[in-house]
């Protein structure tokens, strides 16, 4: 039996290496802010002035290639809605084609600046999520959720606002779980079977098991006798890292997983080794990813 991996677009999941820039020296530690595009006593009189300080250290590090672009649809997300979310925090974000890598820049102002908050407040504090076009639907979107989380807790706001170098401010940010290539992967799943019945709900079941067992979140939605269960949304299908399709009839509606890694085995894999399965999907990714996120095509391996 086959193993198929089809990549239809490139997808990668992101890992900035934490570096210490500016005051040398190395961090250990994997860490989703950019380094580079840290300034911890900006003197700014006005939001825009601040962020094209940002976007120039962004340009410098070459995390981005085009300041103008990027700045570009960094304001057209502020056209949609405030980013000040009090407590003298802002959290612009841009998703562009400018981007090269995708991180996230900060700034910590010398005097507060005006901003549009919900509080009505001067921002003393700019974290800048830069975000590439590729990353927009993947992993690292829900990395940028848990530093969003992170900002609720009051502790972690009066660290970042009165953390003294970039060390310490590195450390605070390595609290964030940085969802990488063998681990905390998203997927979903579609099970089917020619009679629909037994073997379907089988295969989800051990799916399930298995996927949890190895510290991932599984999704899955059956097609068979009694129709379609737990149908998968688009948020699902958006989020998802990998789809896995174990059926032995052609599935409904395949076509929504268009841009996304598809992997196909016979729903007896499913149900008879779905450790050896996750095992070989992650193997596959890992092999990917150390080949600088090449897109895996027409790939078959033995189960």
């Amino acid at each position: 039996m086959k193993l198929s991996l089809l990549c239809l677009s490139k997808s990668d999941l992101i890992v900035i290496e934490g570096q210490l820039g500016r005051e040398g020296g190395l961090l250990v530690e994997t860490c989703v802010l950019n380094l580079n595009a840290v300034d911890l006593k900006m003197q700014a009189d006005s939001k825009q002035e601040a962020l094209q300080k940002l976007y120039h250290l962004l340009y410098v590090d070459g995390a981005i290639t085009s300041i103008e672009k990027f700045a570009d649809d960094v304001q057209d997300r502020e056209k949609k809605g405030w980013t000040g979310i009090g407590n003298g925090i802002a959290i612009p974000h841009g998703k562009s084609a400018a981007v090269v890598r995708s991180c996230i820049a900060l700034a910590r102002m010398k005097k507060p600046i005006p901003w549009e908050t919900i509080d009505d407040q001067p921002v003393s504090l700019i974290i800048l999520f830069v975000v590439g076009e590729e990353d927009r639907n993947t992993s690292f979107i829900r990395t940028i959720a848990q530093v969003a989380r992170l900002l609720s807790q009051e502790n972690f706001r009066n660290s970042l606002l009165n953390c003294g170098n970039l060390r310490k401010l590195a450390r605070l940010f390595t609290q964030v779980t940085v969802f990488d290539k063998k681990t905390n992967l998203q997927f979903i799943a579609v099970t089917a079977c020619p009679t629909g019945v037994a073997h379907t709900y089988i295969a989800k079941e051990r799916l399930q098991q298995a996927a949890l067992a190895r510290g991932h979140s599984i999704k899955t939605e059956t097609q068979g006798g009694l129709g379609l269960d737990d149908e998968l949304t688009m948020e699902d299908i958006q989020t998802a890292d990998v789809v896995i399709i174990a059926a032995d009839i052609e599935i409904d509606r395949i076509d929504r997983f268009k841009n996304k890694l598809i992997v196909r085995v016979p729903i007896s894999i499913a149900i008879k080794s779905p450790k050896l399965l996750f095992e070989k999907i992650e193997k596959k990714l890992e092999e990917k990813y150390d080949k600088n996120a090449q897109l895996i095509s027409d790939d078959r391996i033995s189960i």
